[in-house]
């Protein structure tokens, strides 16, 4: 009886793993066809990849980020990389993609004429330690009693 039990609880979990890795795959193509959706109707460019030593979690690109943030060096090294990489970059911090951008036509979008159509996602959580709760970190109601605040 004990290993038919034993048995039985080993293709529940199995079963379980296959559901959440099923799970996972149709989540993640959903959302790759809905930022497809997006870039065709706002006719997106394709951002620049940011050089990263590793792309998975992005240490070396939060450290440095948090270096500058220390040195008091942020906007510099911001302006640095967008002159160098150009104004709207992509890469991974802490293992979250993000999109950056310094061009003012997308800032303008983002932040009045399109504000709807955009979120920040999870930005937050990355950048919340370094800006604090503000109109570059939130969205929705959050973000207009931050922006009349202002």
């Amino acid at each position: 009886m004990q290993i038919a039990n034993h048995l039985s609880s080993g293709y529940l979990f199995a079963g379980f793993a296959v559901f959440v890795f099923i799970y996972a795959v149709v989540k993640k193509t959903l959302r790759s066809f809905e930022i497809r959706r997006f870039k065709l109707k706002h006719k997106c460019l394709p951002a620049t990849r940011v050089p990263q030593v590793e792309r998975i979690i992005g240490l070396n690109t939060f450290l440095d980020l948090k270096r500058d943030r220390q040195q008091r060096i942020s906007l510099q090294e911001t302006t640095r990389r967008a002159h160098q990489y150009g104004r709207t970059t992509t890469g991974v911090v802490l293992g979250s993609q993000f999109l950056s951008t310094a061009d003012p036509e997308n800032i303008k979008a983002l932040l009045a004429t399109n504000f709807a159509d955009f979120s920040v996602g999870p930005r937050i959580h990355v950048l919340g330690p370094l800006l604090g709760e503000g109109i570059f970190t939130l969205d929705d109601g959050s973000w207009q009693h931050s922006r009349v605040s202002s």
